[in-house]
């Protein structure tokens, strides 16, 4: 349970600062290729939040109708990672605002939509501990990744000149330097595709407080009495052979 609860924090980490880096950042990432509109500097933020919305919805239907935490986590992980990493693409590319989008898209929809998947199964796997407290650590971990991004930026920042990108929105032609970020991002995305890794092999989310409720309904207990969680389901005396699913995977 330890192991599996750290795999879900790196990956609950990785998700939440990678977003949090792309969305705080926009004005440094997307002005030296000359992506910032005109008229609506916050077109892209706008977007982003638009995508995150429909993708917390529709993603909330599905896991509420199909119950499979641990497959639709792992395939918004793997959508996000390649998000990502097109995002990382586009910035090193001029004229791409469609393929822009289409990231963007993607990191918002899965990426930010997944979150809530991510901390219901970090929940229920080291349930019974409060979910306040297992929120507050996730969400800890997506901030001190946010942190280590930003100090990152130190070291794979570029300095270039107004003469390298033609198009660039960055000095406005008050300055004649300033900085690019483009190795930062595929920094983000190789960390991106470690975690799809992990979260393909090591992610084993378990719904323990899903279980336990069944089970307290047949012993006739309070579901709120978890005095007795971590016993095995196979130990409660009014369990059957065919009901011995406690804390089975989603």
């Amino acid at each position: 349970m330890r192991k599996t609860f750290i795999a879900q924090t790196i990956l609950f980490g990785i998700s939440f600062g990678s977003i949090k880096f792309i969305s705080l950042w926009q004005f440094s990432l997307l002005c030296p290729q000359g992506y910032l509109p005109s008229t609506f500097k916050g077109f892209y933020a706008f977007f982003l939040l638009g995508s995150t919305l429909i993708g917390a919805l529709l993603l909330s239907a599905i896991i509420d109708q199909f119950h499979k935490y641990k497959k639709v986590y792992r395939f918004c992980f793997a959508l996000t990672t390649f998000g990502i990493g097109l995002f990382a693409w586009v910035l090193q590319k001029e004229d791409r605002t469609m393929t822009l989008l289409i990231s963007l898209f993607i990191i918002g929809f899965f990426g930010i939509g997944s979150l809530g998947i991510g901390m219901e199964t970090s929940c229920e796997t080291v349930f019974p501990i409060d979910s306040g407290i297992v929120a507050g650590m996730i969400l800890s971990a997506g901030y001190f990744f946010y942190i280590l991004l930003t100090i990152g930026t130190f070291f794979t920042r570029n300095l270039v000149s107004y003469e390298e990108y033609p198009t660039e929105q960055c000095s406005n032609g008050l300055f004649y330097q300033f900085f690019e970020f483009s190795d930062t991002t595929e920094v983000l995305s190789f960390i991106a595709c470690s975690g799809l890794i992990l979260c393909l092999l090591g992610l084993h989310a378990r719904r323990r407080r899903y279980d336990y409720e069944a089970a307290a309904k047949l012993m006739r207990i309070s579901v709120f009495n978890t005095s007795n969680s971590n016993v095995a389901f196979r130990h409660y005396p009014t369990a059957t052979t065919s009901q011995t699913h406690l804390a089975t995977e989603f």
